[in-house]
């Protein structure tokens, strides 16, 4: 217990947040999200006229891309001691206007952390993935 007669060093209010827009899963293990931003991506294909000049266009709906904002697991109350995510990992990731949740690989995690006191995050990037995922 805490000697009250000494200023205490940190005053904790509840538990930490546990994201404001759901969970993620990688390899069994769950993540808060606390931002998410996603990309969508299309490739242009244009057609010519005989003097060169644009005639038609044509957008193709291409792979989303996606940021997370995760906010990573603490032991005994202070100390990072969870899992971190890495490159190959998937997950599924629910985008609104599509039918179903989008499959997602992630493919950077940069090493960056932001520790503001209680609550260490990291930024990870993910591209939308069509088949199965493999890694090597």
């Amino acid at each position: 217990m805490a000697d009250p007669t000494v200023t205490p060093a940190e005053i904790l209010d509840g538990a930490p947040p546990i994201g404001t827009e759901g969970t993620v899963t990688f390899n069994s293990d769950a993540f808060p999200v606390l931002n998410s931003k996603v990309t969508p991506s299309w490739k242009f294909v244009e057609d010519l006229t005989s003097q060169g000049l644009p005639n038609r266009g044509r957008w193709v709906k291409d792979r989303y891309k996606l940021e997370l904002t995760l906010q990573l697991p603490r032991v005994s109350g202070h100390a990072y001691g969870g899992p971190y995510p890495i490159s190959g990992q998937v997950c599924t990731w629910t985008i609104n206007g599509e039918n179903a949740a989008v499959p997602f690989v992630i493919v950077e995690v940069p090493i960056e952390r932001v520790n503001s006191g209680e609550i260490e995050t990291a930024k990870i990037n993910l591209v939308q993935t069509i088949g199965t995922v493999t890694t090597a």
